[in-house]
This record gives C-alpha cells, structure tokens and sequence, in this order.
C-alpha cells in the first residue's frame, strides 16, 4: 500500500509547502476531492494488482532460479488465481478507510489552497496519462529496486543469521553462568 501512495505521490509531483495553521476541514474536504478527482481508488487497486503480480513473478524467477527447475505452469496459474482473489479481498477491506485516510495525511502536508491546485495540475492531459500509465509503470519501476534486493537476499540472510547466531551465543553463556 505504501507503493501506492509513493506512486500516487510521485504522480501528483509537487514541492510541498508544510504549511502550518489553516483550515483543517477544507484541507480534508480539498484532498478528498484531489484524491477522487484522479481516481485514487481505482489507481490504487489497478496499482496493488500490478505490484503484487510483479512480486509474484520475481519471488518465481527467484525460486526456479534457487532451485534449478522451473514452477510447473499449472501450480504457477492456481497461486496466482488465490493470490489475486486475496488481493481483490485486500482491496475491497481498503477502500473502506483508504480514501480518507490518504487525505488526512494529504492535509497533513498541504493546505486547502494547494491541495486545490493539485487537483489543476492533475487536470493537465499529460498529468492524466501519467496517472493512467502508473499501474503498468510502477510494477516496472518496482523491478529495479527488487532486483538488487533479490541480488543481495544471500548476503543479507548471512548477515541476520551471523547476528542471529552470535545472539543465541551470548544468551547461552549467560545461561550457563548464572
């Protein structure tokens, strides 16, 4: 969810004026209406599907890879087909709060008055594409940053399980000694 609001963010890209005072129901009132007027909902869910396939088809790639032999097509569709009516499930539990909660942190950061010419600026013809670009971009956008994490999953795991390892080692002689 957080990839959404990020991407929604960077959709509406804008220098934030953190202003303090103003009225805080025409912020919420300005935001709600920002957020409604580009289609947040709607952006959101197209965005949580694509992001989560994305995932789904890196943590696969990952784990044929891992293992030498590939995901059989069948298993590959039935996971997808739970992951994707859990996500349906996910999204119909968000949409309950998800509007307002991302307005009131949109009022957090913007007053009424931006958040007004917010709602302009998405307007504009190549704003509007952007945002219908975003579902199919981010998951894209996504993959630069797993990939690396993909890359550096080994080193970071040998890392925990050093931590972890030397942890239990103190623990053990604190064990014995008392």
């Amino acid at each position: 969810m957080k990839a959404v609001v990020f991407a929604l963010l960077l959709t509406l890209a804008s220098t934030p004026s953190f202003g303090q005072g103003g009225d805080r129901l025409a912020a919420l009132t300005a935001a709600r209406d920002l957020l409604l007027s580009v289609g947040f909902e709607r952006q959101m869910e197209l965005s949580g599907i694509a992001m989560a396939n994305s995932v789904f088809e890196q943590n696969v790639a990952a784990a044929e890879k891992q293992r030498g032999e590939a995901m059989p097509a069948d298993l590959k569709q039935k996971v997808r087909i739970a992951m994707n009516e859990e996500i349906g499930a996910m999204m119909t539990e968000l949409k309950r709060t998800a509007l307002d909660d991302a307005a009131q942190i949109y009022a957090d950061h913007f007053t009424a008055e931006e958040l007004r010419r917010l709602a302009v600026i998405s307007a504009d013809p190549v704003m509007r594409k952007s945002q219908q670009l975003m579902p199919q971009m981010l998951p894209k956008l996504a993959q630069i940053g797993l990939k690396v994490a993909e890359d550096r999953k080994p080193i970071m795991q040998q890392k925990i399980k050093e931590v972890v390892d030397q942890w239990l080692a103190t623990q053990e002689s604190k064990g014995t000694s008392s």
